[in-house]
């Protein structure tokens, strides 16, 4: 927490005092908007200085093939959703990240999250992520904690720092050639510790660095980046992803061929499990991409008809750290993210 501290002091002592827009909960998504996001090769990418005034240049970024949705959902149409009985909002993404929250015109509230192995997470000390109204240099710094079903290594406790900072305003430059003139950044820290209670060795810690740039009337990130370097035991496995808004289609409304997708074990070591229902008749593709867009894995499934399905990735050969999963046929896509450890 020093460090942190520290940090975030540093950040705010080069910030000069005058915001372009303030925030309220207004500018954040309504339940039953969907919204689509491009991922960005990384390697470049550079998030530049906070500050009053600033431009952010991502033009020349390219992207990598690896595409993402947010769907902001009601918390009961989440089948673990009575876990989390004050949340307003389910962002729903689909890499398989589902997060609840309690959304007033006071605050914004973390309810909780599912875990990889599928369990609710409900924090009985919730975080606030942000209070309202947030103007530049406003920092919240919170603590978390959850007692939880890990599922393999048994109940589980979560613990932790949440921390976020208005640092910035000025123009946001995209590789789609838009430029958002009115657009304010907001940094997120977190340091998360799960920690087995009947296996103490199972424990892991995460550290998360979210940066996201919001633009006057829309109630999304217009691009965000997020780096997490994760240690269970061993050296620390980072992964980081960049993603920018597609403004070619902000709402969908067409349900997809695809529904329950699943991702078991995840992390893994040697095989995946991938599950899926189909709604209809449809020929299904599996991609296996790592954390620079490229192509590692292949599986045709063929045509397939309305039904529940799995298939066996191998992922033997490849090295561990993150990668996507993306099951597609024609206009549907869904993507998952998989940690091989």
């Amino acid at each position: 927490m020093i460090k942190l501290t520290a940090l975030i002091t540093l950040i705010v002592a080069s910030v000069p005092a005058a915001a372009q827009f303030t925030m309220s909960d207004a500018d954040f998504p309504s339940v039953g908007t969907s919204y689509q996001y491009i991922g960005l090769d990384t390697s470049g990418i550079n998030e530049g200085m906070g500050g009053s005034g600033q431009t952010w240049d991502f033009s020349t970024a390219s992207a990598n093939g690896i595409n993402l949705s947010l769907d902001v959902i009601t918390p009961s149409s989440h089948p673990e959703g009575a876990s989390f009985p004050n949340a307003t909002h389910c962002y729903n993404y689909s890499d398989g990240i589902y997060q609840f929250y309690s959304i007033s015109a006071d605050s914004m509230v973390l309810e909780g999250d599912i875990s990889l192995v599928n369990t609710p997470i409900a924090y009985q000390l919730k975080p606030t992520v942000y209070r309202f109204p947030l103007n530049l240099n406003d920092i919240q710094q919170d603590t978390m904690s959850s007692n939880y079903n890990g599922g393999p290594v048994g109940p589980a406790l979560r613990y932790g720092d949440y921390n976020t900072l208005f640092d910035g305003d000025g123009i946001l430059q995209l590789p789609n050639g838009l430029v958002y003139a009115n657009t304010n950044r907001i940094v997120t820290f977190a340091l998360i510790t799960d920690s087995s209670l009947v296996f103490p060795a199972a424990t892991s810690k995460t550290i998360l660095t979210k940066i996201e740039w919001y633009e006057q009337g829309i109630k999304v990130p217009v691009m965000y980046t997020e780096t997490r370097e994760v240690s269970a035991g061993g050296s620390p496995n980072t992964t980081r992803s960049v993603y920018y808004m597609d403004t070619s289609i902000v709402s969908l409304d067409k349900p997809s061929v695809f529904n329950s997708v699943k991702l078991f074990p995840n992390p893994v070591n040697d095989k995946v499990q991938l599950s899926y229902e189909l709604t209809g008749q449809t020929n299904a593709l599996v991609e296996v991409y790592n954390m620079t867009g490229n192509l590692v894995r292949v599986i045709e499934g063929g045509n397939q008809t309305a039904g529940s399905y799995r298939i066996t990735i191998n992922t033997s050969d490849l090295s561990r750290g993150m990668y996507f999963v993306r099951l597609s046929s024609g206009e549907f896509t869904e993507t998952r993210k998989l940690v091989l450890k």
